[in-house]
């Protein structure tokens, strides 16, 4: 059976250039990342104008280096490729909500 984490798809940096974007930086053994996609999930089905993405930290190293990644799961806020604020660690819904209200996406 697949891993529910495997169904991720994983960005390139030449894919990584959006408007207004969070980032999910991510492991392959990292349980707390699938517990943050489920979250990332639902506020994607409410913010609809704000692309989501995963990156795997070990495929992409340069480009966690880039934003600074210190370990999975990170999440960047990202405008016009700029970063904008960084978590590290889980993140629960109305914590990700109100940074998407706090840069008024």
């Amino acid at each position: 059976m697949q891993s529910e984490f495997l169904k991720f798809r994983y960005l390139t940096e030449q894919e990584f250039i959006m408007k207004k974007e969070i980032i999910q930086f991510v492991s392959q053994t990292c349980s707390s990342c699938v517990a943050q996609k489920k979250v990332l999930e639902n506020i994607k089905n409410e913010f609809t104008d704000i692309e989501i993405q995963n990156v795997d930290i070990f495929s992409n190293y340069d480009l966690a280096l880039k934003y600074n990644v210190k370990g999975a799961p990170t999440i960047v806020f990202l405008e016009d490729n700029r970063a904008l604020k960084t978590h590290y660690g889980f993140q629960n819904e109305n914590q990700v909500k109100e940074w998407i209200t706090i840069f008024e996406w």
